[in-house]
């Protein structure tokens, strides 16, 4: 069982509340395959190229089937590999609503910066052209309460704007939280400083997550996870 004591946890495979959290480092960004009593759920898609690597453990997961794929916000180290998933597995994509359209026209939009996320700003173009985001239409657009039952996790999506203006959380099992981009684990652990479209809307959904009181909290770069106890200091 894993601790939930622990300030930081580096760790690529934990469990908690009956759910099994395998950790795909995707090219830089992270994919969660959580793995549940029937079936399986990807948070997140990662960079462009991935998408073997992320299907391998999809497979060794067998006979569990994956019966969603969930991007937490529209930029392309997120859903990089979302449509090449879907043809693998069959399952439907899901985004909020109001990050569907960056997603589907192959869009990262970045309209503030601060500190290094200015510099990436400015190679921005470059990773666009080395890694080719894919126009991806989603199946599912999502809103703030939806629940995930229908695909087999006691999950719910947590509108938490300010990276971008669609970006999720999702809470499941009342316990483990899966915040995205919201939370930046480099080179220390705070609340997203480097990219956003409001600053004052992630402070805003910082304050909304801390009042879920989650026991692990799973950051969209990175390998720490997150306690309660530090979660309440960011």
């Amino acid at each position: 069982m894993f601790s939930t004591g622990a300030m930081l946890i580096a760790s690529d495979i934990t469990t908690e509340q009956e759910i099994t959290v395998h950790r795909i480092n995707a090219g830089g960004s992270n994919v969660f395959i959580l793995e549940g009593r029937d079936n399986l759920l990807c948070i997140d898609a990662g960079y462009p190229g991935n998408e073997r690597k992320i299907y391998n453990k999809i497979k060794a997961l067998a006979p569990k089937k994956l019966s969603l794929i969930l991007i937490t916000h529209g930029h392309f180290d997120h859903y990089g590999c979302a449509l090449s998933l879907k043809e693998l597995t069959g399952a439907p994509i899901a985004i909020h609503q109001l990050d569907s359209s960056a997603m589907a026209e192959g869009k990262t939009p970045i309209p503030l910066t601060k500190g290094v996320g200015k510099l990436g700003k400015m190679i921005f173009p470059l990773s666009q052209k080395v890694w080719k985001p894919v126009p991806t239409q989603a199946d599912i657009v999502l809103e703030e309460g939806d629940s995930l039952s229908a695909y087999g996790f006691n999950a719910v999506v947590i509108h938490t704007p300010g990276h971008t203006d669609g970006s999720i959380s999702l809470f499941v099992n009342d316990s483990l939280l899966f915040v995205s981009d919201l939370i930046v684990s480099h080179p220390t652990v705070k609340r997203q400083c480097f990219y956003a479209v409001s600053w004052e809307k992630i402070d805003t959904s910082m304050e909304k997550i801390k009042k879920l009181s989650p026991s692990l909290v799973y950051p969209g770069h990175g390998r720490p996870v997150i306690s309660r106890q530090k979660l309440t200091k960011l």
